[in-house]
């Protein structure tokens, strides 16, 4: 299901691509169609991982219809979800998307170290975006050794291996 989803996305992708020259569409915004386009795909990506994660496609409709409050998410393997946009919950949750969205990523941290071929148009047109650049000094070895220490140490908390249906 994973690959056909993939798949049906980049049929969308190349025949939006290719209509979109002969709609004769009024002129718009860069930033607004930049910003339409960019939370589609966020949309599909998301949508695209509730089928990567479920174990079958009927626990997957049943995710996508519990996410847009179709029906409940009730059942022995799904616990409703209520409490998730209340209070603490809703700011974590404010804050992990404010980071997904504004933080740099890691072609961006890595930029200068060359971490994609052909990547100096892109990387150039957002070099402003960030003062969050790998360099091999102390600060990032100290960062590193902390963040493999923290990985270490959490080794021993019992937790699913995603990967497990493959």
């Amino acid at each position: 299901m994973w690959g056909a989803l993939h798949g049906f996305y980049l049929i969308v992708n190349h025949a939006w691509r290719a209509m979109v020259p002969h709609l004769q569409l009024p002129p718009f915004p860069k930033a607004v169609t930049h910003g339409v386009s960019v939370m589609l795909t966020f949309l599909a990506v998301m949508l695209g991982l509730v089928f990567f994660r479920a174990d079958s496609i009927h626990a997957a409709t049943h995710m996508l219809l519990a996410m847009f409050s179709i029906h409940s998410a009730g059942g022995a393997d799904m616990q409703p979800a209520n409490h998730l946009l209340d209070g603490a919950n809703f700011r974590w949750c404010l804050v992990l998307l404010a980071m997904c969205w504004w933080m740099p990523n890691t072609q961006e941290i890595m930029r200068e170290q060359r971490p994609a071929l052909d990547a100096e148009e892109h990387l150039a047109a957002h070099s402003g975006k960030t003062t969050l650049l790998w360099r091999p000094d102390r600060r990032w070895a100290t960062g590193m050794a902390l963040l493999a220490a923290f990985a270490f140490f959490s080794l021993s908390r019992a937790s699913e291996f995603l990967y497990f249906q493959f």
